[in-house]
């Protein structure tokens, strides 16, 4: 009775330390977060693919290389990390770096929500590659647990129930605050369009050389670029100062320059905008006099000596035979951005009324700076 309790004691112990020495002889899986884009977020692609890197290793059983070793891997190897999201660039990447998966993807913060894609590739090409998209709103800012549920999904794996309490949460320090470098909407960038002028200005503009005018159309060109600065952002809207230097006329062979300083408010969820301030110009004017005839002509022709003093009243108007003088009038403009992928497209239309007559035009520009500034 005893040999047989030692017998099977034997054979237990055998099979326990068996079983011990397969379990520690499995190979851990070796996976590698390439890159996650950061779209109009507050966090960049480097601090957001650290953060995923961070939550990937906290689940323990994944071997998970860090930045500077995966560049390191990488290096001479002919593969940009920063552009490789398809499945031929993942698979090449991670046969570089000796890892059985990658993981790329985005996150951006589009129309008040914040989206999560993740993909995963299986460097062997066995596996099609993985997918998972999570949504999370504008009051759950919250990267680790964001994070954490959005890898825990595409691994197939059960998230902590902590990490979506936290979520549930509101957080207020959170809300879309510029101090707190929250997502916004930023159009700084190129601008161009057309402007046209009516009234005393585009007379002035239309007449001939030899009367003071520039013999143009009053339809002209212009381009300029927009420098813009938010103070205030939140909610879903942001106020901003954008300061627009422009040249116009150049398609007629002139260069009227112009300096305009707005102050607007903007919606970071629709794109639509709202501004206005002073614009100044520089413009050539001269003294004269309408005769009795209704002609134009400069104070200086007339002769005092040989007709005695001007009948005539004079006045300072638009004229090419004079000196150059700064002008300033009053712009309203309102529009709206539309995107295409990373790129913004504001379009716009102003109206400027002044003494001398009015105009009114339209422009558009594009950029493809991310909301982080």
């Amino acid at each position: 009775m005893k040999n047989s309790i030692f017998f099977f004691a034997a054979i237990a112990a055998t099979v326990s330390f068996s079983s011990s020495s397969n379990a520690q002889s499995e190979p851990v899986q070796s996976v590698a977060v390439l890159r996650i884009e950061s779209l109009n977020y507050l966090l960049n692609s480097e601090e957001i693919t650290k953060v995923a890197i961070y939550e990937l290793r906290k689940m323990g059983d994944f071997n998970v290389p860090d930045q500077v070793q995966m560049a390191n891997m990488l290096k001479g190897q002919k593969v940009n990390s920063t552009h490789c999201n398809t499945r031929a660039c993942a698979e090449k990447a991670g046969k570089a770096m000796g890892v059985s998966k990658v993981i790329v993807g985005s996150v951006e913060f589009f129309e008040g929500r914040l989206v999560v894609v993740l993909q995963m590739f299986d460097t062997g090409g066995l596996e099609e590659p993985r997918t998972s998209l999570s949504e999370f709103g504008e009051l759950q800012v919250d990267n680790l647990n964001m994070m954490h549920i959005a890898l825990s999904k595409l691994m197939q794996r059960e998230y902590s129930p902590e990490a979506m309490t936290n979520l549930k949460a509101t957080h207020p320090v959170q809300k879309l605050d510029i101090s707190q470098g929250a997502p916004r909407l930023s159009l700084s960038g190129p601008r161009m369009g057309m402007t046209y002028l009516h009234g005393t200005s585009a007379e002035f503009i239309t007449r001939a050389k030899s009367e003071g005018g520039h013999d143009a159309m009053p339809f002209m060109f212009q381009v300029g670029y927009q420098f813009e600065k938010q103070y205030l952002n939140e909610g879903n809207f942001q106020a901003l100062v954008e300061v627009i230097p422009s040249v116009t006329g150049l398609d007629q062979g002139l260069a009227i320059p112009g300096l305009t300083v707005l102050h607007g408010l903007r919606s970071n969820k629709s794109g639509w905008e709202f501004a206005f301030g002073p614009t100044l110009t520089v413009t050539q004017k001269a003294e004269g006099y309408y005769d009795e005839n209704g002609t134009w002509n400069l104070s200086k022709t007339w002769d005092t000596e040989l007709m005695g003093e001007n009948p005539n009243p004079t006045l300072i108007r638009l004229d090419s035979r004079g000196d150059y003088k700064l002008s300033s009038s009053f712009l309203i403009a309102a529009g709206k951005s539309f995107r295409s992928g990373r790129v913004n497209i504001p379009v716009n239309a102003y109206f400027v009324p002044n003494k001398d007559g009015w105009r009114a035009g339209v422009s558009f520009g594009f950029n493809s700076k991310k909301g982080r500034k």
